[in-house]
């Protein structure tokens, strides 16, 4: 995992680059949180936002292979979450995190005796495939969840103008004691683990549930309607985005020339100690002259950038191409000049700008609502600070519970499993949601896959993928429901004669499926 950037220590200032070796840096840091305070919640946040991005599988095992982390439920998620992340990694996480939506399926009115019946069935199949460590802590988890429920209750909505992008993102909901005691009175634990359950667990405080609100939210919104008429407010409003000031670990992205949040300015710059450049920025900073002006922000020296940056006769044409290609120098100069950063385009050039500081990439990303614009961000290798990734997807998630559920639907055809990928809980934890959006016409395959795939969609909507003749054809989502354990056992059935030998054969070895589906395959 390489990455280009621009070595800004040259004296010479002629902008050469080096290759930093991305994957070795995030490997250092990691060894150095491992070294550091097992279990302190900065450096669990740090590393759940590595895994959730890093598109690295040998960062992504290093991560599994510390226990301390790989029981953090938060960053079992992230590496669910992460295409990266290896096969033989996800496998456990994605048993567990299906045994805790088969109990929330449990607590769904209307529920047929003989469908309840058989997710207990699955669930007790899901338990009995794991090792004896992660079943303690699945069933540590279990009560967790209930009994915080229970003494908490849930917690009243908030508006989301007092929520903002500070919302933690869910984890798991809140698992009801109704169905956890059903099924665990039936033996189930005692059946599994062949001894009582510890009931002494204390509860973790619980995420609140997504927010919802009708508040209009215009989905075109480009980078030119955000408003900055207050440049001092600009930097981040949440503390996950970076260490607290008093941890002494690393930062979560390699190190790099950051600059400090805006200052005002002297109005002078510092003597290179060359005359010939000193007499030239000062031409920079002080000439009228267009043409002339034209050719020094042709320079190749950083210096007389940073001196156009002072002359207010620049204009924006002449700022934007060095925003683009700019060092971290100059990037963080074009930061604390609000006169240059206050300019959409400016900020559009530095979010795009891997040399960019994050604080600038932040402020930015923080005042988004084009979700086609924040999925392109996502997806943009050239933004490499973890935690304006991070932030954007926050982004996406409060936006998105904005919208009204035909806007929603809209959403999701428009953008389709880009979209869905960031939206964990909040589209297919919305069983009503999912099963709308099943019903729109020309519905993109590719959406269909995303949703026979993820452990958290609920059985009916993909019972309803199952029904569709048109999706049915496709091998890929066929596979993918026949190995989803929370898909109907008789539909899994069903649809393994639509497989290959191959594919038949991979049914059989995952211990996902149903022991009756593995044994039909």
């Amino acid at each position: 995992m390489k990455e280009r950037r621009q070595d800004n220590q040259n004296p010479g200032g002629t902008g050469t680059w080096t290759v930093v070796d991305l994957e070795d840096s995030y490997l250092k840091l990691l060894r150095g949180l491992k070294a550091g305070a097992e279990g302190n919640p900065a450096q669990l946040g740090v590393v759940g936002r590595i895994a959730a991005w890093i598109q690295s599988p040998q960062v992504l095992r290093f991560i599994a292979a510390e226990p301390a982390w790989f029981g953090d439920w938060e960053i079992k998620e992230a590496l669910l979450r992460n295409s990266a992340t290896p096969e033989d990694v996800r496998t456990v996480p994605e048993r567990q995190i299906a045994i805790f939506d088969l109990l929330r399926e449990l607590d769904q009115s209307g529920l047929k005796e003989a469908e309840a019946l058989e997710i207990k069935e699955d669930a007790r199949s899901l338990i009995s495939s794991l090792g004896p460590a992660d079943r303690e802590a699945v069933k540590l988890r279990a009560y967790e969840l209930s009994r915080s429920r229970d003494e908490v209750g849930p917690p009243s909505p908030a508006p989301l103008e007092a929520v903002g992008d500070s919302l933690p993102e869910p984890v798991f909901e809140d698992i009801g004691t109704e169905e956890l005691s059903e099924l665990l009175g039936e033996g189930l634990w005692e059946e599994v683990f062949g001894k009582k359950v510890v009931q002494d667990v204390s509860p973790e405080p619980s995420a609140p549930p997504p927010v919802e609100s009708s508040a209009p939210v215009e989905s075109s919104a480009a980078v030119e309607s955000i408003p900055w008429e207050e440049p001092e407010t600009v930097p981040p409003r949440e503390a996950p985005s970076s260490l607290p000031p008093t941890s002494s670990a690393p930062s979560p992205s390699p190190p790099t020339d950051e600059p400090p949040a805006p200052a005002p300015r002297s109005g002078t710059l510092e003597s290179s100690g060359d005359p010939a450049l000193d007499a030239e920025v000062q031409v920079a900073r002080t000439s009228t002259d267009e043409d002339l002006l034209r050719r020094l922000a042709q320079s190749r020296r950083e210096a007389i950038h940073l001196g156009l940056l002072e002359n207010p006769a620049v204009r924006e044409g002449l700022i934007l191409p060095l925003a683009r290609r700019a060092g971290s120098k100059l990037a963080g100069e074009l930061y604390r000049q609000r006169r240059w950063f206050n300019r959409p385009a400016i900020r559009q050039a530095l979010l795009e700008n891997p040399n960019a500081p994050a604080l600038a990439q932040l402020a930015t990303v923080s005042a988004l609502t084009d979700l086609g614009l924040l999925l392109r961000l996502l997806s943009n290798a050239k933004v490499r600070h973890l935690e304006v990734k991070s932030k954007a997807r926050e982004r996406i998630r409060t936006v998105f519970r904005t919208f009204s559920v035909g806007e929603k639907v809209a959403l999701v055809r428009r953008h389709g499993r880009r979209l869905l990928s960031h939206l964990w809980t909040d589209f297919f934890r919305d069983e009503a949601l999912v099963l709308r959006c099943l019903q729109e016409r020309n519905l993109d395959e590719g959406t269909v896959l995303e949703i026979a795939r993820s452990r958290v969609a609920p059985r009916r909507a993909l019972e309803r993928i199952g029904s569709i003749p048109a999706w049915t054809a496709n091998t890929s989502i066929v596979l993918a429901l026949v190995l989803n354990p929370k898909t109907p056992r008789k539909l899994a059935q069903r649809l393994l004669s639509k497989l290959s030998p191959s594919d038949r054969k991979r049914v059989k070895g995952s211990l996902s499926v149903a022991e009756s589906v593995r044994r039909m395959a």
